[in-house]
């Protein structure tokens, strides 16, 4: 990642810098937002313990006992999905957001890219479902390497058409991963 995100976002909450704030929650709450649904919880959970991160970030700022050793993207996520699966653990409603504060969030180069390999399925999953079911089964044959021919005659279709339609619809699919605000986060050098 450009280590310029990583920077700019970090004194942009140190700083209150309202501008860079409202980025962060453009360009990285969406992602949380899915992964909270997708394991139980609502778009307000999501927002809150977003929240919450952002506080904790500029509180170890101010303290300075903070250090970024990957992506941001990275860090959030893994900071909210603790802090997710801690307030679903807990019943007797103990403030969640103290651990943020007290845990320290280690994330090595394997676990960083792991959580972004994964990012990166669910986004491709999601604009995959998103295509038509025929656009859907001639990607699945051609992904899985089957000749063009052969698909041509499982769908019975000419070649050239099933050549045509594997590159409309391919075309489709990269356009909408390209365009997801996920996938400029998940890609940035």
């Amino acid at each position: 990642m450009k280590a310029g995100k990583n920077t700019y976002y970090l004194e942009g909450i140190a700083n209150r810098d309202s501008k860079v704030i409202s980025e962060i929650y453009k360009d990285i709450l969406p992602g949380i937002i899915s992964w909270i649904r997708q394991n139980g919880g609502q778009e307000d959970d999501a927002k809150d313990l977003f929240q919450e991160m952002i506080v904790s970030i500029y509180k170890k700022l101010k303290a300075g006992e903070f250090e970024l050793t990957c992506k941001f993207w990275s860090y959030a996520l893994v900071v909210c999905r603790n802090l997710w699966f801690a307030k679903i653990r807990k019943t007797d409603r103990i403030s969640y957001v103290e651990q943020v504060d007290d845990d320290r969030v280690e994330i090595s180069p394997g676990m960083q890219e792991e959580i972004e390999q994964k990012e990166q399925l669910k986004l491709y999953r999601k604009h995959f479902q998103a295509l038509s079911e025929s656009c859907q089964k001639v990607l699945s044959l051609f992904f899985a390497k089957v000749k063009m021919a052969e698909i041509a005659e499982k769908m019975d279709s000419s070649e050239g058409y099933i050549k045509k339609k594997k590159f409309k619809c391919k075309e489709e699919l990269v356009n909408k991963i390209k365009a997801d605000p996920l996938f400029a986060e998940l890609t940035e050098i």
